[in-house]
């Protein structure tokens, strides 16, 4: 419709590798988003990015570095975010689903989003997001807010049955994680079973881990605080039931547990 100021625009398209840069006017950020969608929007043409209300049904869609595949989002765009009221996908071998969700579009690119994962391993995920790239199969509900750019990761989590380095977490754990603090900080509780200080420590390369004295596994409920991850610069304050655990050539069974690791102590 030319009749409306800066033109609107109502149908769908049909994008092979189409790429934003252009509406942003960044080409240092550049997208390959190939799909269906339907759309009714002000197209604000040589003013602004388009606004209104949109349907995606895509095979491949990527941006700023992070891509997915088999997509199916609706939301709307406004002048200053691209919101998604519903979505689901396939990210980096794992399945996802978006109750709400958001991105800013402008530099940094801050974000917000709220659903489900299933089959996430974490080795798989790019080295920008700021998470320990370990074995793991995952499964959680989310919420996480950050940026792309100059990228941190507020997160929490409520996990079903998932393993983490060859050890198990329980449905109902929790945890959260704060990448933009510093040091790191993060923080679950919940039940945890055959954890093996070894493995985590050569996973997570926390040296003090390592050490041979401190060789064994645990398993229990715990609820466990955590700034850093170095010996110089790890506070970590940890309480629980220790079902059992094979330190120290001995078994320690059904303990009330407290645990405080300050500075390399």
């Amino acid at each position: 419709d030319t009749t409306v100021s800066a033109w609107h625009g109502k149908g769908s398209l049909t994008l092979t590798r189409f790429d934003v840069a252009p509406w942003f006017n960044r080409p240092d950020r550049p997208s390959d988003i190939s799909g269906r969608v339907d759309f009714d929007m002000d197209l604000e043409l040589g003013r602004a990015i388009p606004r209104g209300s949109y349907m995606f049904n895509g095979s491949h869609a990527a941006y700023v570095g992070y891509e997915g595949d088999n997509l199916r989002v609706r939301g709307t765009v406004t002048a200053k975010e691209w919101r998604i009221a519903a979505g689901t996908g396939t990210a980096y071998g794992a399945a996802m689903t978006l109750a709400a969700g958001s991105i800013k579009l402008a530099s940094p690119y801050g974000f917000h989003f709220a659903g489900t994962a299933s089959g996430v391993d974490l080795r798989a995920l790019p080295l920008s997001i700021p998470v320990p790239h370990v074995e793991s199969v995952l499964a959680f509900d989310y919420v996480a807010d950050g940026r792309f750019v100059d990228a941190y990761l507020l997160g929490r989590a409520t996990f079903a049955e998932s393993e983490f380095i060859g050890s198990r977490i329980g449905a109902g754990t929790s945890g959260t994680i704060d990448t933009a603090a510093t040091p790191i900080h993060y923080a679950g509780e919940g039940d945890v079973r055959h954890v093996d200080i070894h493995r985590y420590g050569e996973a997570l390369d926390v040296a003090w881990m390592q050490d041979p004295r401190y060789a064994g596994t645990l398993s229990g409920h715990f609820t466990v605080d955590v700034q850093g991850s170095d010996s110089a610069s790890m506070i970590l304050t940890a309480n629980g039931h220790l079902d059992q655990a094979d330190f120290f050539k001995g078994t320690l069974a059904d303990a009330a547990v407290d645990v405080t690791i300050v500075r390399g102590t």
